[in-house]
């Protein structure tokens, strides 16, 4: 299924991989090892074409050497990169089905198959508090608060997950909500949305069925609709009419 012959890659003038030769059938499940610094991650990354490979890489008999991390993915090939964007409330199961895509359903990511998966697992959360909640704030049903995240003077209806050092004042979050870490939700209405992490959300009357992305910044202008749904990239600076 996988067939990689005679890899090389390199960071600038450092050669880190040298020759590296490696064959997995279909149903193989391969551990690469290594001490620190070896290129194991590096060997990854030059298969999926996130670092420029030099050698022949083929996957179900086809050359990906040299194509754009998305077509290889589009064939098949997937990358789990090791990195702390995850819900530590949420069960490993649960933080991998934020990403499974229904495979019976054709073509790319939609807003809707991304919100499913997020219907899907928050259904199965157990509630938990490790964050403060003031004495006037609600929270109903399902609720998972994680480390330093405040609630203060809002409703939260669950199920929802609020992620660490998340400040949600003066707000209504409602069910089926993911809030990522570091975020500012500010006298705003939140529904069946993802936020992801270090985005501020100020004074919207209402947004629901959204995706937003990491580090948006979203405030109202002075004629609001009644409601608002989104789907809004990383670092987008929004200001809604």
């Amino acid at each position: 299924m996988l067939q990689v012959q005679d890899l090389h890659a390199y960071y600038g003038k450092s050669h880190i991989l040298q020759g590296v030769d490696m064959h997995i059938d279909a149903g193989e499940v391969v551990s690469l090892l290594g001490r620190n610094g070896v290129g194991r991650s590096t060997t990854v990354k030059a298969i999926m074409g996130e670092v420029p490979p030099h050698g022949t890489i083929k996957f179900k008999g086809e050359n990906i050497a040299g194509l754009p991390s998305y077509r290889i993915a589009h064939l098949g090939l997937g990358y789990v990169p090791e990195h702390r964007d995850i819900f530590p409330g949420l069960t490993v199961r649960q933080n991998l089905m934020l990403g499974i895509k229904d495979t019976r359903r054709a073509g790319k990511w939609r807003l809707e198959d991304m919100l499913e998966c997020n219907r899907k697992v928050l259904e199965s959360v157990e509630p938990s508090c490790r964050g403060s909640v003031d004495e006037v704030s609600r929270i109903i049903g399902r609720v998972v608060i994680e480390e330093g995240a405040s609630i203060v003077r809002s409703t939260v209806r669950g199920p929802a997950i609020i992620g660490r050092g998340t400040r949600i004042v003066d707000s209504y979050i409602g069910p089926f909500t993911s809030i990522y870490h570091d975020c500012l939700i500010d006298s705003t209405e939140l529904e069946h949305s993802i936020v992801l992490e270090a985005t501020t959300i100020t004074g919207v009357s209402r947004i629901e069925d959204s995706l937003i992305g990491k580090e948006v910044e979203v405030s109202p202008s002075t004629a609001m609709p009644r409601a608002h749904r989104l789907m809004l990239g990383d670092h987008s600076k929004v200001s809604l009419a």
